[in-house]
Parts: C-alpha cells; structure tokens; sequence
C-alpha cells in the first residue's frame, strides 16, 4: 500500500542524532532559523512550536484584536481558523478558484470593509497564489499581508521565494508537509516594523522542554518507518496517530535507539507492538458496549474548536522551539532542494499523461513556479471521483481528497464565529467535491506514477 504522504528522511542519521545528544546546546536553533531566513529571503524567522502557533504570535506581532477581521480562503486547514479565533479575530471566509484552486482575488478585493485589517491567502498543494495581485490590494487598502506556506516551501513567484511576500509569512513541519521534523512551525518577518513588536511577544514565551522535544522527534521516527510501503500494507488498518505516538511504544523505541539498535530491528519491534492491536477490540469497540460512547455523543454536538474554549491549547507558555527539532530541521534542509525537484519531475509526469476530458489540472501562469506537495486535480463528477478512489484502494494506492474533503463554511462552529462572503463559496464547494490529491512525494517510483495512471483511465 502506497501511503499518500510521505517524507524525505534519513532514519539511520536521525537516530544517531537522537543517540549522540549533539544538540544538547542551543546552537542549531540559531543556524536553523538563519538557514530558513536565507532560503525564503526574509528579514527574520523564528522557530515555533506549532504552525498554528507561529501565525497566532504573528497576528499578536501585527496588533491584531478582538473586533478586527481578516480575509482567509475557506479551504484551508482548520488549524489556521483556530489561531485566528484564539485571538478574537473575526475571519472572513472567501471562496477559491476553479482553474487553480487558489484564493479568488476578487472575492477577496470585494469582502474587505473598514475592520479588515489583514488578508491571509494560502498556497495550496505546493501552487502559488497570485500574490503579486495580493500585493497590490493589500497596499491600496492598508491591509496587512500574512502568506501560509504551509504547503509550498520552495515555490517561487515572479523569481522570488514564496514567503517573502507578505508583513508576515508561517510555514509548518509536520509529517506531510515539505520539510518534516515531526512537528512545529516557523514565523518569518519581513518588515522592520512588524519585527520589533514579534521580538517583544515572542520574549513572552520559553522554549519547550527537550523531553518534549524528544516525544516528538520519536514519533516522527516511527512514524516514517511504518509507512514505509511493506510495513504500511500490514498495518494501515491499525496505524493511528494515537497507536504510533503511545508512551509506551515510544519508550520502547527509545531504549533501543540508546542501546545503538538499527533501523530495521526498531521497524520490526514497532511493526509487531502496532499489529498486536489487532487482536484487541479497539477503544471505540470497547466504549460502543458502554455508556461512554452516548456521553461522547452528546459532547459531540456541543463541540466547539479550541481557539473559542480559551483552554490555552494554541496560546501557552512555551511556544518556541528547542534544538533537537531545530538539528532534525539542518539535516532535512540539506535535501529539501532534490525532494522539491523530484516531486515536480512526478507532477509533470502526470500532467502530461491525464486525459484531461476526464480531469481537470491546475492551470498556472509563468510567474509561478510550484513546489508541488501533492498532484491535484479535480475529476468531471462527484460519482467519478469516488470510482477513482474505491479503483485506487483495490490496487493499493490512497488517492482521494485527504487534505479538506468539507470547507471551513461548511461546519457550524465556523459559520458561527465568522463572516461569509457567500458569492464565492460556490465555486469552493465544487472543488472539494470533485478533488483528488495524488501522491508524488520521493518514494513514488515510476511504475506507481504508470500504475496511478491506469487506475485513473479506469472504468468501474
């Protein structure tokens, strides 16, 4: 089974990493943020725990409050929704283009009103948006520009880097993104102004603990190896974040990266801890047989996101990050520039084979030059889309819409907290009904890339 994320990673240097304590001093999170500043050209970045945290400290840089709205795409990860609303912001939900799946910049230029103060597009699946056009409706109106780059490290516009457009741009490292180091985000600034003030919120914060760092830095570990395509054809059924993060695993495999155990025997002791679990009811089993699962049920409907309960899961004290994820992010950005390379070969691969009478792919202008995360393209019906999936199951391959299948207007608790700019989310609608992200990241060879070909020129 081919997963549909993958990262880059050298699991024999990250575990003579975790093994040597070479990070022990506070040296590479300096040189991980200059590496980063210089890469995305911009004036400043600062390593963060979480992406969603680093765009919460950024929003805080730029003064943003409660009463103060900003303009943000609907499709988008919900995270970013979540930091908004942990400062009281009140965000402003546009729709997305049909031809590139981008934020539609006259449903941005129309929703902006006297309380807009910020407009936040993102760079979805690796393409970039017209941020040149952002440019100039975010000078005309006064309006701060903040760039999610979560998807798109190493995309460029109009020559330049991606990221260093807007006041602000935050970028994420978790499993599926471009660069992985299991988890965590960085803010870049590139005003002098904005800096000043990021300088002073971030002084308000520490540095999480190195056994956190840790956790993470294991999870990521063992994550990586259990995808890898033969473990995950025994364990997709099994593997949850939960399951593959469990303390005890994790302490498990820790012992045995301190007594200088290799790869392949920590893949073969997780491989055997994950498929133990099929031989025990899950905890959902367990619960449905009980009272709990109609408790959950009733909790279920009041739920509402983590931002809004103010229970500090976004905004803590220790927000920044510490040196062993920022050493893990030296290693992986010393092959960023080929993962970034190969899945674009991948991408026009694809993009020269589909049969566009069935698909519809990305049409972008010369200005951009993607960094593709994921190949994206949207099938001509609802009902295609989904014979595409069960075909791509059958043959042992995830291509579906994994990344948003519903918009953010779509669920309740953000329709409640936000302004709709309801002409444009139509055309939004349309694209998540009809979407499939294909994998292209660097252990696709080129036998999947054909095999995925003819799952898609398929006929149910």
């Amino acid at each position: 089974m081919l997963i549909r994320a993958r990262p880059y990673l050298d699991a024999e240097r990250l575990v003579q990493l975790l093994a040597s304590g070479a990070w022990d001093d506070a040296s590479p999170i300096g040189a991980f943020e200059r590496e980063f500043c210089n890469r995305i050209q911009s004036v400043r970045a600062f390593a963060i725990h979480q992406g969603r945290s680093a765009l919460m400290l950024g929003l805080k840089a730029l003064g943003l409050s409660r009463g103060d709205e900003i303009v943000v795409q609907s499709l988008i990860c919900s995270t970013v929704l979540d930091a908004i609303l942990a400062t009281g912001v009140t965000p402003v939900l546009v729709g997305n283009s049909l031809e590139d799946y981008q934020v539609n910049t006259g449903a941005v230029r129309n929703s902006i009103t006297k309380r807009t103060k910020a407009i936040l597009v993102a760079h979805l699946y690796g393409i970039p948006c017209e941020i040149g056009e952002f440019v100039q409706i975010a000078k005309k109106t006064g309006c701060y520009l903040i760039e999610d780059c979560a998807h798109c490290l190493g995309a460029q516009y109009d020559g330049r880097p991606i990221g260093s457009f807007g006041h602000i741009a935050f970028h994420s490292f978790n499993f599926d993104k471009p660069l992985s180091i299991g988890q965590g985000g960085m803010l870049a600034i590139n005003d002098d102004r904005v800096l000043e003030k990021a300088k002073s919120v971030l002084s308000r914060h520490a540095r999480v603990s190195t056994t956190t760092e840790r956790q993470i830095i294991l999870r990521l570990l063992v994550r990586y190896l259990l995808t890898a395509r033969d473990a995950y054809a025994q364990l997709s059924d099994v593997m949850t974040s939960t399951r593959v993060g469990s303390p005890r695993l994790l302490a498990v495999v820790d012992d045995m990266v301190k007594e200088g155990a290799r790869v392949h025997d920590i893949t073969r002791v997780a491989t055997e801890q994950l498929l133990s679990y099929r031989k025990q009811p899950s905890w959902y089993e367990r619960a449905a047989r009980s009272d709990t699962m109609r408790a959950i049920k009733r909790a279920a409907t009041r739920w509402i996101p983590a931002a809004t309960r103010g229970d500090g899961s976004i905004d803590q004290p220790n927000l920044l990050m510490n040196s062993l994820r920022c050493a893990v992010g030296l290693q992986q950005s010393e092959g960023l520039d080929r993962a970034v390379s190969q899945r674009n070969a991948r991408a026009e691969y694809l993009s020269t084979k589909l049969d566009t009478e069935k698909y519809q792919v990305p049409r972008i202008g010369d200005k951009r030059t993607p960094s593709y995360l994921r190949y994206t393209i949207l099938a001509k019906t609802i009902g295609a889309r989904r014979s595409v999936e069960h075909r791509a199951f059958r043959e042992g391959y995830e291509i579906s819409n994994f990344n948003w299948p519903r918009p953010a207007h779509d669920f309740a608790l953000y329709r409640r907290a936000a302004r709709l700019h309801t002409g444009s989310l139509a055309d939004t609608d349309q694209i998540v009904s009809r979407m499939l992200n294909i994998p292209i990241h660097t252990h696709v060879t080129s036998e999947d890339l054909d095999a995925m070909l003819e799952i898609l020129d398929g006929e149910d």
